[in-house]
């Protein structure tokens, strides 16, 4: 679950883009870096907290950036493995949010051409290929993303532009444009004090951004209006710590989540009856995520009187005892946890009952099932609810 921001435009790239991350932080890292634009790409990345990325700074009349925070999947957690990754030719710099499941062949083909790898991940894969290609960015990021397989949403750099190239597949991606400036990150929180208005980007979709503004592309073209959606203001922070904040939000978010439930929610007596006339209940998160579900199914077998099981999403493949009769409720923190993700997909072709319920807006819409509930901590303490709504 890596964090990524990129800027263009009339605003030093430095300030946003470190603001940006630490921002971010609370979704968990080990590593950070930046990379600036200009005729050459100058890329800084450490190991460790976005407090020591910004102390190696330099001062820099770059106005346009891109930043990334990494959560080690490839590779140990230090500074060859941060993002953001140069290409060969040092002309291309990008941060990639996924998982690139395909990186061995890539590897062995990029090896046997004579590339040198800097790195042990499969990110900087992704930049060795685009160069590679020709054509415009956006005809490289379409052609690229096409050999790979799995989650490959990215911000592309290339030298001598002052462009942040955009593309979503499978991990969030929003974009706001502002005037004289655009920006793009993975999350609400990095966007909130400088929009009033972020697009989402769909699956498959690229967005040019310039100080200018911005241009959306799908592979077949030009693609007009997307999904809309206003930021929350900045949260307060009370203190240094992320965890301290949130447990101190909680009283207020449980209040304004039941309140909007109760008033403001369009599905509330479709989502009560199917609760009400289900069989069992299947609970499915990861990490804390998980331990919430562990909390729900005591709460729900004593309430509710209904067999309640918790399940880890890693471990919800082909879940037992589980049919048309289940009510599945996939609790996420970030809306973007990929084995909660495809625990949902595997449900739905099981045909389960589903409800979905995060902390962030704007995150990967195939997590929207029938009944999606939204609860913010951190960024707001109100609730947004989303009726039929989704892919499926």
């Amino acid at each position: 679950m890596c964090g990524i921001v990129g800027y263009t435009g009339k605003r030093p790239a430095r300030k946003v883009l470190v603001d940006g991350l630490r921002a971010l932080e609370y979704r968990g890292y080990d590593s950070a870096g930046v990379a600036f634009g200009g005729e050459r790409i100058a890329v800084y990345k450490c190991g460790g907290r976005v407090d020591t990325l910004a102390d190696i700074l330099p001062r820099t009349t770059a106005h346009t950036g891109i930043g990334h925070t990494r959560w080690a999947t490839h590779g140990a957690p230090c500074a060859e493995n941060a993002h953001p990754h140069l290409s060969f030719d040092k002309r291309i710099a990008l941060v990639h949010n996924g998982v690139i499941e395909n990186h061995e062949e890539l590897r062995r083909e990029l090896c046997a051409r004579g590339i040198p790898l800097a790195s042990q991940t499969d990110s900087e894969l992704v930049a060795h290929l685009l160069a590679l290609e020709t054509g415009d960015i956006p005809e490289r990021i379409f052609r690229v993303a096409k050999r790979t397989e799995g989650a490959l949403t990215l911000l592309v750099l290339r030298a001598g532009e002052d462009k942040v190239y955009c593309y979503r597949r499978g991990a969030a991606l929003l974009v706001a444009e502002g005037e004289g400036e655009c920006f793009a990150a993975s999350d609400m929180a990095a966007l909130s004090p400088y929009a009033r208005q972020v697009r989402v980007l769909r699956d498959g979709e690229c967005a040019v951004l310039s100080p200018s503004g911005a241009m959306y592309l799908t592979e077949s073209g030009i693609c007009g209006e997307g999904k809309m959606l206003i930021p929350p203001p900045a949260p307060a922070r009370t203190s240094k710590c992320h965890m301290a904040d949130e447990i101190a939000q909680i009283p207020d978010a449980l209040s304004c989540t039941l309140d909007s439930y109760m008033h403001s929610f369009p599905a509330r007596e479709r989502t009560a009856e199917k609760l009400r006339t289900c069989r069992n209940v299947l609970l499915v998160g990861c990490g804390t995520a998980w331990h919430a579900c562990l909390y729900g199914q005591e709460v729900i077998e004593k309430l509710a009187g209904k067999p309640c099981r918790s399940l880890s999403a890693g471990e919800v493949d082909s879940p037992r005892f589980t049919d048309g009769d289940t009510f599945a409720v996939f609790v996420t923190q970030s809306g973007e946890t990929a084995d909660t993700l495809r625990a949902m997909e595997g449900c739905y072709r099981y045909g389960l009952l589903m409800s979905g319920s995060d902390y962030v807006t704007g995150q990967d819409e195939r997590l929207i099932p029938r009944y999606y509930i939204s609860r913010y901590t951190d960024l707001e303490t109100f609730a947004r609810y989303i009726s039929n709504a989704g892919t499926h």
